[in-house]
């Protein structure tokens, strides 16, 4: 689970400014990752991610709020991708209450949304807090003289939860290990029991988690055709009158490759491409000065 949530905007010299923020320990987002973070929203990632050993902070672009980011601090090796499927949720919930709360009130926002997603987490980690949320309703239900639907609530309640945790681990395992067809099935079907006992927030955060992790397949066959792509265009190097050319075509490839290394939380592949892209730009700006002389050169009546 995450140990920290901050909110930041942009301010007028676009420097990330930090709102609000809430921490469970000691880390904290230092104003050195906030502009890290920044230098990648700034090249069209949505989802920025910065690793510094064991900590991985997080950052998402607020919808509908112009330089508006949510970011989270988490532990190396923690369910990034689940946090990445509430975040929709709670970007609704502060877009709804960015400008009605005062600071204070803000940060205690801040720490129910912590809390939350805590809680979502220990639930489809544990069943027995599932069952009880289901006993609390099925008692509710018993003294409103509702006794089918309490009954099939405690049907389902002696079923349902251990079905969705198991299914949930399942697909886990299946993510591991990069079998992520089968763990979106896990994940949807996970859903329809939760769907069941009505936890319709599991539901969603599932569904959400089943989608993404089912776009993973085809992120991987993009990235292999683009590493292709670069082998084709590297064979074509040699021909100097052809490097502005390739060197141009080379930098949209290298671009969304950075995307996806970032979709992965890639980080040491997110650098070697953002030190290539770099390279390439420098090389562009070459080529263009030599294409410049050589065009001059062909003009120039020199005998």
């Amino acid at each position: 689970m995450p140990i920290g949530i901050f909110l930041y905007e942009i301010n007028s010299s676009s420097t990330p400014n930090i709102i609000i923020d809430y921490y469970l320990g000691e880390e904290k987002v230092s104003s050195s990752i906030l502009k890290q973070l920044y230098e990648k929203h700034k090249k069209g990632i949505i989802d920025a991610t910065i690793q510094e050993e064991e900590i991985i902070f997080y950052s998402s672009m607020v919808e509908e709020k112009k330089d508006l980011f949510l970011g989270f601090i988490l532990k190396k090796n923690e369910d990034l991708i689940s946090l990445k499927s509430i975040f929709k949720e709670i970007q609704e919930k502060i877009t709804e209450n960015y400008e009605s709360l005062d600071k204070t009130k803000m940060k205690e926002f801040l720490k129910e949304t912590l809390d939350s997603i805590s809680d979502l987490m220990e639930k489809l980690k544990n069943p027995e807090m599932i069952k009880e949320q289901l006993n609390k309703r099925t008692k509710e239900l018993l003294d409103e003289n509702n006794l089918e639907v309490a009954k099939k609530l405690i049907d389902l309640g002696e079923t349902i939860p251990n079905e969705l945790s198991k299914l949930v681990e399942k697909a886990e395992e299946y993510f591991k290990g990069e079998k992520f067809r089968k763990a979106k099935k896990k994940l949807l079907k996970a859903a329809e029991r939760a769907e069941l006992i009505q936890e319709n927030r599991i539901v969603t955060f599932l569904r959400n988690k089943a989608n993404k992790v089912g776009s993973y397949p085809q992120l991987l066959e993009e990235r292999e055709d683009l590493q292709k792509q670069i082998l084709n265009h590297y064979d074509k190097l040699e021909d100097i009158q052809d490097l502005l050319h390739e060197y141009s075509e080379l930098m949209p490839i290298i671009k969304r490759l950075m995307e996806i290394a970032n979709i992965f939380s890639q980080s040491e592949r997110y650098i070697l491409l953002s030190n290539l892209l770099n390279e390439i730009k420098q090389a562009v700006r070459l080529a263009k000065k030599l294409q410049d002389i050589n065009k001059k050169l062909l003009k120039e009546d020199l005998f």
